[in-house]
């Protein structure tokens, strides 16, 4: 029952423990300890530092978008030593990009003979894909109206509304899939 969740450059792996021998008799002597193993790009499995005490390892020495496989060995004290036993079903997990960039900063709304002119600070995050651009009018809940790749930092809304209060935010997203969002920035206001 060998699990791993994936995470941002790590992967958590867990297993429930044998209560037997291969051979069915139940398992008897002092604490097991168990050895990781990992292979990648089907090479050969290769093990991962000591064995741990606990049916649980975090592998953070992995790289998101990179696939590995794992498996573990059950291993029982023998007299001086651990014996092995055999290994699990090989199990195979990427860990991916889970942090979303920060938020875009200093948004301003102008209004323009086009439209609604939206112009914002550049983020600096190396995996910035681009910038999600929202609107809301009066108490409404805001809607997606625009999207733009980096490294463009405007935006022009050519068909805002004629009358009202209406308010603009711009979220930042990263290369990852799928794409992590940010918050909203702070709203700009543009009155009609």
């Amino acid at each position: 029952d060998l699990v791993v969740q994936s995470g941002d450059n790590e992967l958590d792996l867990s297993w429930q423990p044998p209560h037997e021998l291969v051979d069915g008799t139940p398992l008897e002597g002092g604490p097991l300890r168990y050895q990781v193993e990992r292979s990648q790009n089907n090479e050969a499995f290769a093990p991962l530092g000591s064995p741990v005490d606990e049916p649980r390892y975090v592998d953070h020495k992995v790289r998101n978008g990179v696939t590995y496989r794992y498996r573990v060995r059950a291993l029982r004290p023998v007299e001086e030593t651990y014996l092995g036993g055999l290994p699990s079903e090989p199990v195979t997990a990427t860990p991916r990009d889970l942090t979303p960039p920060a938020p875009p900063r200093e948004l301003i709304a102008l209004k323009t003979p086009e439209g609604v002119r939206l112009v914002w600070a550049a983020g600096a995050e190396p995996d910035l894909a681009g910038y999600r651009i929202y609107r809301r009018i009066g108490s409404e809940t805001a809607v997606r109206i625009g999207e733009v790749s980096v490294p463009n930092t405007s935006f022009i809304d050519r068909e805002p509304p004629t009358r009202g209060r209406v308010f603009y935010t711009v979220t930042a997203i990263d290369t990852a899939q799928p794409p992590n969002e940010s918050p909203p920035s702070l709203e700009a206001e543009v009155i009609f």
